[in-house]
């Protein structure tokens, strides 16, 4: 779907499967009664976990476990040449994704899968500061800090 998620969209693709996020702005939740109506709907939660875990633990759902390492294996080929060319600035840095029509703007953990990225890139992230007023719009997250507008 685009936008907002929708059952009746949902089911006009006939899935042979589900998959919702536990969090975020991309989870489908409160529509769970209705999607498991659908096809069986699994609940993934991915703010705790690096996109390889994520894959792997796909993979392992769908029965492609083969594709899935062969997938990450191919990635951290790439990512060792990309790393070898990278002249990093000063540490530490901060990721933030700032979004101008809402006026706020997420900033990436360590246990972010953009975090983890940037680590295996040879970034360090800087410390998050006390008092940061922060947002749980989209639930208890660890991969961002939501940062009111």
């Amino acid at each position: 779907y685009i936008g907002e998620p929708s059952a009746e969209a949902v089911a006009a693709q006939m899935p042979d499967l589900i998959l919702i996020s536990a969090t975020g702005g991309d989870s489908a939740l409160a529509l769970y009664d209705q999607l498991s109506a659908i096809a069986p709907t699994l609940i993934i939660n991915y703010d705790d976990k690096s996109w390889q875990e994520l894959l792997t633990q796909l993979g392992t759902i769908t029965g492609q476990e083969t594709q899935a390492a062969d997938r990450i294996a191919a990635f951290d080929k790439q990512l060792a040449q990309v790393k070898q060319q990278m002249k990093l600035p000063p540490q530490p840095v901060n990721a933030i994704v700032y979004t101008a029509a809402a006026h706020t703007a997420n900033l990436w953990t360590t246990d972010s899968a953009q975090g983890k990225l940037l680590h295996q890139l040879g970034f360090t992230l800087a410390a998050l500061p006390d008092g940061l007023h922060t947002s749980t719009s989209q639930g208890k997250r660890h991969d961002i800090i939501m940062l009111g507008g």
